[in-house]
């Protein structure tokens, strides 16, 4: 089984060499289970020509015969689900579909076209597939049908489209948002000529203001320009904006407030506090509501947003407790498991085979197999299910099941401590706050402890074998040759002791420590400012959007953590410090350090 989801993987190599003859000729293997599996595995990763009925035979057949050469052409043309929905093959698309738990979009928009055939209604409608539209991001093609349904209907209105628009335009898809334009009815339509003049030149469109502000285009014409122009000089574009921002009705104007007043957080403008207080009644994100409250003082209206945001279990949540003068943690109500209900959950097929797939290190079907088993569970069910996912020592699929409760939260499962012995013995020998280590973990890893990345970061702390390696010999520690990174107690050993170094090269602040260990001491240290900046404020700076996103999110773990390992209560303000400007203390050189920890390919937008 392993080797046939290996090849699954890797759809370049030869099947004969991943599937010998005996293999495929022994009876154990033939078995129809077997044979289930291994057509799915084998299928999972196919492209090429569109297969047929004859197609999946022919490999059947050419399985069963044992013939190795045969299955290798067939094979590979074979894309089991998404074939079937590309060929409208619904019936026997929708009695694979509930057995292959996933939350793929691709998958998920053909289950809802097999939803919308006629016999089929009441399973799904046009409105459920509304939150694929509202996407920045290119979708897939099996999500277009049912976009030009909605239109049909009604259900996506110029609005939508608009809404569509604006998200492109932010996330820097220019091409997806030129299309979206044009599946605006004429009246509405940019036109591309005023597109185009304005990708070449936003301050000049700018400063010219001859937008068409009676009509909808050129009011989007208007901000689009305005988003791009403060890009990348924030205090120009809002010289221009002013002069003519009076001229759009009050949603676009408050719209385009929040637009230039977050380009010149990001741009470290002292205006930007007073340009936030001018986004009153926009749709904010929680990072955009927190610094609108900070931006309002101490008002009624601050306390509005920050009451608000304090009841929510994440990196700003904390922060507008702080700012409420509130030092508590949010309730964790655990739900004992009832031992019968535990063994009946355990006892269910799907849940086995989760269990086994794990054993054998098959975590992606593993993975798929258990979106399954918790579709549909209530708050209960799922804590249900993450306990038993705990006591397994499936902690990735514990932490992802727990973290879905939405009334009844259980911190416990969200913050596991394994390996407690090794983590706290490597904090306590290298000085660091078991807290922060756990709480990277956490990030890194998921306590998955033989892990290993696209990148090649290897084990729970997610440790590159070159950054190992130097580590090693700072610490006198002989080679690593004959040693395992994927070994629990070195590698928190190693992790420990690097992170120890970056905070020792940073001033000690976790927050400069976890962008470090993301992206390396050197991007930390020059993404400083030019002067002092609170630790708040730095991280929000931080150009990549993967790194921005993990270092908050570590010092949120760490938040949870040291309720968790009982420790006393640090502020995540006091976490976050103040970040000295660039040259001073942070800037100390750091000499031969060794290769960015575990940086990705494309670090801007690759999720961690």
């Amino acid at each position: 089984m392993k080797d046939l989801s290996d090849v699954s993987r890797s759809p370049r190599m030869p099947l004969s060499n991943m599937m010998p003859a005996p293999l495929l000729r022994s009876p154990a293997t033939r078995h129809g289970a077997a044979f289930a599996f291994a057509l799915a595995a084998c299928i999972a990763s196919a492209a090429g020509a569109q297969p047929t009925d004859a197609d999946f035979i022919a490999a059947r057949d050419a399985y069963r015969a044992g013939d190795s050469a045969r299955l290798e052409r067939v094979a590979p043309r074979l894309h089991w689900l998404k074939s079937l929905g590309k060929r409208g093959a619904w019936a026997l698309f929708a009695a694979e579909y509930p057995k292959h738990g996933t939350e793929d979009v691709e998958l998920a928009c053909y289950a809802a076209q097999f939803e919308s055939q006629p016999g089929n209604e009441g399973h799904n409608d046009a409105v459920d597939v509304r939150r694929y539209w509202f996407s920045g991001q290119e979708q897939p093609q099996s999500c277009q049908p049912l976009f030009a349904a909605m239109r049909a209907q009604g259900t996506l209105t110029s609005r939508d489209i608009w809404a569509r628009l604006r998200l492109a335009h932010e996330a820097g898809n220019f091409r997806l948002a030129a299309r979206i334009a044009s599946e605006l009815p004429p009246a509405e339509r940019p036109s591309p000529r005023d597109i185009e003049r304005i990708d070449r030149g936003a301050r000049a469109a700018l400063a010219k203001a001859d937008f068409r502000f009676s009509s909808p285009a050129g009011r989007e014409l208007a901000l689009y320009a305005l988003d791009r122009a403060a890009t990348t000089d924030a205090m120009a574009a809002h010289d221009a904006w002013v002069k003519w921002r009076t001229r759009l009705p009050d949603t676009d104007r408050i719209y385009g407030n929040l637009l230039v007043a977050y380009r010149a957080a990001r741009q470290l403008l002292p205006d930007a506090n007073t340009w936030y207080r001018d986004t009153d009644g926009a749709a904010l994100t929680e990072p955009q509501h927190a610094w609108r409250a900070r931006a309002a003082g101490q008002n009624e209206d601050a306390i509005r947003i920050f009451g608000g945001l304090a009841t929510e279990h994440h990196f700003y949540g904390f922060l507008a407790a702080e700012a409420l003068g509130a030092s508590v943690m949010p309730l964790s109500e655990p739900l004992p498991p009832d031992p019968a209900a535990l063994a009946a959950f355990g006892a269910r097929d799907a849940v086995k085979r989760v269990v086994k797939l794990s054993a054998l290190d098959l975590r992606p079907e593993a993975q798929r197999e258990w979106v399954g088993v918790v579709r549909g569970l209530d708050d209960e069910g799922l804590l249900l299910a993450a306990a038993y996912a705990q006591r397994n020592r499936l902690y990735d699929r514990s932490i992802n099941t727990a973290d879905r409760t939405q009334r009844r939260h259980d911190f416990g499962l969200r913050y596991p401590t394994p390996y407690q012995t090794e983590i706290e013995s490597a904090a306590r020998q290298n000085g660091l706050d078991a807290a922060l280590v756990y709480g990277l973990v956490r990030q890194e890893s998921r306590f998955v402890s033989d892990i290993v990345s696209a990148a090649g970061a290897v084990g729970l702390m997610q440790l590159m074998p070159q950054t190992a390696r130097w580590v090693a010999r700072q610490t006198s520690r002989a080679a690593l040759t004959t040693l395992r990174l994927d070994d629990v107690e070195l590698n928190i050993e190693l992790g420990a002791q690097y992170l120890r170094y970056v905070l020792d090269k940073l001033d000690g602040l976790p927050v400069l420590g976890a962008a470090a260990y993301n992206a390396g001491p050197g991007r930390a240290r020059a993404w400083r400012a030019p002067v002092p900046l609170e630790g708040a404020i730095y991280v929000e700076t931080i150009p990549f959007n993967e790194t921005r996103d993990y270092a908050k999110k570590v010092l949120a773990n760490a938040m949870f953590y040291q309720a968790q390992l009982g420790l006393r209560y640090v502020a995540l303000k006091d976490r976050l410090g103040v970040v000295a400007p660039r040259g001073g203390a942070a800037g100390i050189d750091i000499g031969a350090a060794p290769p960015d920890a575990v940086l990705p390919a494309d670090p801007s937008d690759t999720p961690r």
